[in-house]
């Protein structure tokens, strides 16, 4: 293939291959413009609401957190949420995980009544989260509620 003479400079280049540069900056831009590489990782649930009922919460005596939540999911693909408490100085910890048969919804809700015996009197802090079928988690929502001695 005769290389194209390219003006007066006397450089000559493959034009093949000045077309193979152009569709790389080409392909380069449109990754760029469209916000990376790979497929959408996909959104993250929402919890739009997180409601704990009022309950006698006493050190050493069983008891239930009850209540519920809301959440939106533009991925339609939520398949769990996670119950922790945090005492009052003290690291949060899991205290129930649920699978949900919700998955294709947009937004649901979820009640829930879990066992719980308080070690401490304070104000405990109630935690919820949600995870889809990629695990990604929503952002944390929290409530206080308080155990008596």
């Amino acid at each position: 293939m005769p290389l194209p003479n390219l003006g007066s400079g006397g450089y000559n280049k493959p034009v093949g291959s000045l077309a193979v540069r152009l569709a790389r900056i080409v392909a380069t831009s449109a990754v760029i413009a469209s916000g990376g590489c790979g497929p959408d990782p996909g959104t993250p649930p929402i919890i739009t609401e997180f409601a704990l009922s009022q309950g006698d919460y006493r050190v050493n005596r069983a008891a239930s957190l009850a209540g519920q939540l809301r959440f939106e999911d533009p991925d339609r693909n939520v398949r769990s949420f996670v119950l922790s408490v945090t005492p009052p100085g003290g690291t949060e910890k899991d205290i129930a995980t649920r699978v949900l048969s919700v998955d294709g919804s947009l937004n649901g809700l979820v009640t829930f009544d879990v066992p719980y015996t308080p070690k401490a009197a304070g104000e405990h802090q109630a935690t919820v989260r949600v995870a889809d079928a990629i695990e990604l988690v929503s952002d944390p929502a929290r409530r206080p509620f308080t155990v008596a001695p």
